[in-house]
């Protein structure tokens, strides 16, 4: 067999013989399909770089680890790479560190590719400290390192405060000529300005600014900034004009950032000195180039630079585009979802108005967080304008608030949606008759469940299910089998829970004959194997309907 069809069937199996979790019954799976003997290092990262895979790291960790377990079998460096890379995707760090080890244990070398996706995982984990011992690491044993490497290393240490780091390895970069790109120099020179010798930063500034090109307004903003954060007024005041001297223009917003500092520091004097040099040297900022910066921060992944940026812009008095506040806000949403509804809300007051893409972005955000009033909130500021035009962004709003316990808010949209022209589908029912029956709302579960059929919205399997589990929940198991009955009068086939969920129901209720009957219509359905009724279930019910018979044949012939 081909090693691709191999091993395609091994992630098959894997995921076909397991709930996302590695357990005796996936190894059984795997001992089936007889391919022990075909095991080697490429076949099973093969197997761990499956697509299907990727969202199944444990699966993917317990394949490894099962294959280490197979007589004649051993892992190299290809294996290993893959299960890797495969954690850093999940962002499983800790899991890598014990793989590293095992490494180190086995003698195992690691490839170039190999030592840099550590260091991103670790910066990715906001590890920069681990991340800059791995670069040594990689340093010392000779391999070759290129701006892509060097570039967000810069950028994290700068982040995270370890400004010896940061200068060390821009020391590096220089001694390499590997240029640093404008946005991992503006973060490490925003940072070094904090604490660093300003004499050294302008030494910095003017040989990066004669080896490569990075707009230099933006610089000299980020270092004002640098400054100003940590109360070296004085030093950001000299240095206006010594970046003036190095064609390093500060531009208006840099001024801003000046006297804003003076003015909450109460020297109020030299505000007036610095308003009127702003008004006679300082340039208008190119918003192109700022505009660039923050998607440049973005793509780059430090969201956070990127937030302040946009905030040193606005605070300055300049809008943003309407592109930026998107883009930003749908960035910020998984990061800091409460720093993106402070940009939400900044939107709406420039009367911009948010995609739905970032609309839902938001909402998933805060939804995350628990934040059910403010995802009401910004279902009041906007959807309630009709600035929501389609069916799935209010389902998911309804989703989300029926997630964050809002059941009321959420049925109050299928009036919004009615009022903007838009049925409500049987995913927006689902998911409040769902919430309802969670937190006990039964009366209300059944009004929908009416509403349904007069706004003419046929129930589907989901519907029924939600409604026949609840009810056998409270013991109503007459109208959990009533409901049964009636889906298969309108059609709606049944699915495996639906069979399972009834036959439990009943049995513990003791309807031993409407179980059995039922269970002959699930293994009759095609949609399981005879073993999804456990035999002793089968073996009880037989039994029990056998005596319900004996027992009315006897009753009869007495009578």
């Amino acid at each position: 067999m081909k090693v691709d069809a191999c091993a395609d069937a091994i992630c098959k199996a894997l995921i076909k013989g397991s709930n996302g979790k590695w357990d005796s019954l996936v190894e059984k799976s795997l001992h089936r399909l007889g391919y022990r003997d075909l095991l080697n290092p490429s076949l099973v990262a093969q197997v761990i770089t499956q697509p299907g895979l990727q969202r199944h790291h444990a699966l993917a960790l317990g394949f490894f680890n099962w294959a280490a377990q197979q007589p004649g079998y051993s892992h190299n460096t290809t294996s290993y790479e893959a299960l890797i890379q495969s954690l850093r995707n999940a962002k499983q760090f800790r899991a890598i560190e014990k793989i590293l080890k095992q490494m180190k244990l086995q003698r195992i070398a690691l490839s170039s590719s190999a030592f840099v996706t550590i260091i991103s995982a670790n910066i990715q984990a906001k590890r920069s400290k681990d991340a800059y011992k791995t670069f040594m690491e990689m340093k010392a044993l000779g391999h070759k390192l290129n701006a892509d490497v060097y570039n967000p290393l810069l950028c994290s240490l700068s982040s995270d405060g370890h400004i010896d780091l940061a200068q060390a390895v821009y020391s590096e970069m220089r001694s390499d000529r590997i240029p640093a790109n404008a946005v991992s120099f503006g973060i490490f020179m925003g940072a070094f300005c904090r604490s660093g010798d300003l004499k050294t930063a302008l030494d910095m500034i003017n040989e990066a600014k004669q080896n490569t090109s990075f707009p230099g307004s933006i610089i000299a903003t980020l270092v004002i900034n640098g400054l100003c954060q940590a109360s070296r007024i004085q030093e950001a005041c000299w240095l206006l004009e010594e970046l003036r001297a190095i064609s390093c223009k500060p531009d208006f917003i840099a001024y801003c950032i000046v006297t804003e500092a003076l003015r909450m520091a109460d020297r109020l004097d030299e505000v007036h000195r610095i308003l009127k040099q702003k008004r006679k040297l300082s340039v208008a900022p190119y918003f192109s180039e700022y505009r660039d910066y923050v998607f440049a921060l973005i793509s780059a992944r430090r969201i956070k630079e990127a937030y302040n940026m946009a905030q040193l812009i606005r605070s300055a008095g300049f809008p943003l585009e309407k592109d930026v506040y998107n883009v930003l806000i749908g960035s910020l949403s998984s990061f800091d979802p409460e720093a993106a509804l402070v940009l939400y809300h900044a939107m709406l007051a420039a009367n911009q108005i948010p995609t739905s893409l970032t609309l839902r972005n938001l909402v998933q955000g805060l939804c995350n967080i628990g934040k059910a009033d403010e995802i009401w909130q910004v279902f009041q500021d906007f959807c309630l304008q009709g600035f929501v035009t389609d069916i799935p962004t209010y389902n998911f709003i309804i989703f989300s608030l029926c997630k964050t316990e809002k059941v009321k808010e959420a049925y109050k949209i299928l009036d919004v949606m009615r009022r903007n022209k838009l049925s409500p589908d049987v995913e927006a029912y689902n998911t409040i008759m769902d919430a309802c029956c969670k937190a006990d709302l039964l009366r209300p579960a059944r009004r929908l469940w009416d509403e349904m059929f007069r706004e003419c919205c046929h129930p589907n399997v989901q519907t029924y299910n939600i409604l026949i589990l609840k009810l056998l929940k409270i013991g109503e198991v007459d109208e959990a089998e009533s409901l049964y009955k009636s889906m298969l009068q309108k059609g709606v086939p049944p699915d495996a829970l639906t069979y399972r969920s009834l036959i439990d129901g009943l049995t513990k209720a003791n309807k031993l004959e409407e179980a059995y009957t039922i269970t002959n219509d699930f293994m009759k359905s095609g949609l399981a194997p005879h073993a999804a009724v456990p035999s002793k279930v089968r073996d009880t019910l037989s039994r029990g309907v056998t005596e319900l018979k004996s027992q009315t044949m006897i009753e009869a012939s007495i009578r």
